[in-house]
């Protein structure tokens, strides 16, 4: 199907309408029932009862609330070019969620493991799917920093990418197994699957880099001048939050200092918590923060704002 440039901008400016947006997200929201729920939570619990390891497993629904807000995000401030997001457009025109195609992680079911046991839960994942047409996967993403070794195997990633699954057209695609090194160090795997037909985002990484991820969003959340929700912080940590984010702040206004901030510090925080968890050590183990940087900016006051 053609769409024209154009039509690409009528499209998206309609739905980019408050009234519109905020329709589409209850739309999504109403399909996440009671029901859907505990079905996604039994599954979760199910693959780790599969793999055999004592991990830990949480599982979370997007609010109507953030639903809204990630529209907003895609239809307005990321819904910007007609070569990037064209198939955004084809998904909403034929998906059989309309807009709630490009929601890819109404729910989320996380796995925290100890090193020696990912690829145990990575199979179990594996098996899982092959086995419970109730449970698909499109995209297996197998994240590390340069020079780190990733969460997933590489035989693994092979088998994912002989599962087949059917797309927005009813079209049936192989799972795609992407092994991406990331400039800045993220590792973890993400996959993005189907859970009795709600779009469920997986996550499966170790007991520092997953909570890691959570807290390092509010500095990543900061660098785009967004709102950074510090409601499930206590009284103290608040009290570093804001300390930090002063000091980032100013940090921000110098674009060559924030960049030596970023590309010799903060990317490789990811992989020495990889590595603190390869030794199985009870801290974890960051860099030196270099010289110049206020020592606020470690990597370690944000890791105390986990929770």
């Amino acid at each position: 199907m053609v769409i024209r440039p154009t039509m690409f901008d009528a499209f998206v400016n309609s739905l980019s309408k408050p009234h519109t947006v905020k329709r589409a997200a209850k739309k999504i929201a109403a399909e996440l029932t009671k029901e859907k729920q505990q079905q996604i939570e039994t599954t979760a619990h199910q693959i780790l009862k599969e793999a055999g390891v004592n991990a830990d497993v949480s599982v979370r629904f997007k609010s109507l609330d953030s639903t809204e807000k990630k529209l907003v995000r895609y239809l307005k401030e990321n819904f910007d070019t007609y070569e990037n997001k064209r198939d955004d457009v084809l998904a909403i025109i034929f998906g059989k969620k309309g807009v709630g195609e490009i929601v890819g992680d109404s729910a989320g079911i996380r796995y925290t493991a100890a090193d020696s046991d990912i690829d145990k839960i990575m199979r179990a994942i594996y098996n899982h799917t092959k086995k419970n047409p109730n449970f698909s996967v499109s995209t297996v993403e197998n994240y590390h920093g340069k020079g780190i070794k990733p969460y997933a195997q590489q035989d693994v990633c092979d088998d994912f990418a002989q599962l087949i699954f059917k797309d927005i057209f009813g079209k049936k695609r192989n799972t795609i197994a992407v092994d991406a090194e990331k400039k800045t160090g993220y590792t973890r795997v993400n996959i993005n699957s189907k859970t009795h037909d709600i779009n469920t985002e997986v996550q499966v990484g170790g007991k520092f880099t997953n909570p890691w991820g959570d807290v390092e969003h509010y500095r990543y959340d900061m660098s785009l001048g967004k709102n950074v929700d510090t409601s499930k912080l206590n009284e103290e940590q608040l009290k570093l939050f804001n300390e930090y984010a002063k000091e980032y702040k100013k940090l921000l206004q110098k674009p060559n200092a924030h960049k030596k901030y970023m590309q010799e510090y903060m990317s490789k925080i990811w992989g020495a918590l990889k590595k603190s968890e390869e030794k199985n050590l009870a801290s974890p183990v960051f860099p030196e923060l270099p010289e110049g940087f206020a020592p606020i900016l470690k990597a370690e006051t944000l890791f105390k704002l986990a929770h």
